[in-house]
């Protein structure tokens, strides 16, 4: 029996949580099709020092660390002095490039993520971009049933009310108390990043490793779990190969990276064969199935059945992606 693309949109079952992490390259890739607004260039770790035209200031400092990296290098001058000036400085001009960035008015990569995935299901990042806010924020005019979304490194997108311990959109006031929203952290020393020190972010991965317990799908996209983030993959690593459902878990990768050294640095996550790889996200399990990844994993593994693949089309406006994704809303009410 065949999953038709008809069925897949009249199916909907709880539960069955789908969770994206999403790295620098996802960012990078949504740039790629749709350039940011004012054309700026999406930085990675080893090359934000150059584009935002800080090698010169920060040369000594390259030399002793012996690599360009932005976290190594923030993590040399932190070890020595952690109220140096130079951090201010590095933290002060990296905050106002990410700050100043905005998604085009066309869809993109990450309007087709939120889109496609549901309440249930959950998208962490490790950006420090305000893309996933924004494309989240913008597409709230079509419907709310959209994912929970998580900045585990903090975001210029956000803010913190320290004496509520809440947090909203950068720019707005804390409810409670009517202060405005202060920024977030988002530089961290790559040696100890001290999650629990900061209350923000002790939520935000409480919440993540909690989802993690029970997924049916779990995709990482532009993430190659780098040695920086020890602390991360650790506390992933411990909560996912807990789970009692691990060999019910499709895990996904979407990256240009060398295929082995992707299987190699999740091979933790992975168990058995329920694994998959793809170049582009829209080829991923995301696109083929969207708002219904879960609901046709536990059909094709514990059903047996094969099934259609349901890409969305390219959109030139959001208002004709809203149009074809309003279909899937009629069922789940």
């Amino acid at each position: 029996m065949v999953i038709t693309k008809e069925e897949q949109v009249k199916t909907v079952v709880g539960g069955h949580r789908h969770i994206v992490i999403l790295g620098a390259g996802s960012s990078i890739a949504s740039c790629l099709h749709n350039p940011e607004e004012n054309n700026k260039y999406l930085p990675s770790m080893d090359n934000c020092l150059d584009i935002l035209g800080l090698e010169d200031k920060y040369a000594s400092e390259i030399k002793k660390a012996k690599s360009k990296n932005l976290e190594v290098v923030f993590s040399q001058i932190y070890s020595h002095n952690p109220k140096s000036d130079l951090l201010s400085h590095l933290e002060k001009t990296l905050y106002e490039y990410f700050d100043n960035l905005y998604l085009p008015p066309t869809p993109t990569i990450y309007d087709y993520l939120v889109l496609s995935l549901r309440k249930k299901d959950l998208i962490a990042t490790f950006n420090w971009d305000p893309f996933l806010w924004q494309a989240y924020e913008r597409n709230l005019r079509f419907t709310d049933k959209l994912p929970t979304i998580l900045f585990l490194h903090g975001s210029v997108a956000v803010g913190i009310c320290e004496n509520d311990k809440t947090f909203g959109p950068k720019g707005k006031i804390c409810l409670k108390c009517k202060t405005p929203f202060s920024p977030t952290n988002i530089l961290y020393p790559i040696t100890k990043k001290n999650y629990h020190v900061d209350s923000y972010i002790q939520d935000q991965w409480s919440i993540l490793l909690h989802g993690l317990e029970n997924p049916v799908r779990v995709t990482v996209f532009g993430y190659s779990a780098p040695k920086s983030d020890i602390e991360a993959i650790s506390l992933m690593k411990n909560v996912y190969n807990n789970s009692k459902i691990r060999e019910f878990t499709q895990f996904e990768m979407i990256d240009i990276a060398n295929k082995e050294f992707l299987t190699k640095s999740w091979k933790d996550f992975i168990f058995s064969h329920h694994y998959e790889m793809h170049d582009s996200f829209f080829e991923s399990s995301i696109m083929k199935f969207p708002r219904r990844s879960g609901e046709v994993f536990k059909e094709n593994i514990l059903g047996g059945r094969f099934y259609e693949e349901n890409y969305p089309p390219k959109f030139d406006c959001l208002e004709d992606m809203w149009v074809w994704f309003s279909r899937f809303l009629e069922y789940e009410k």
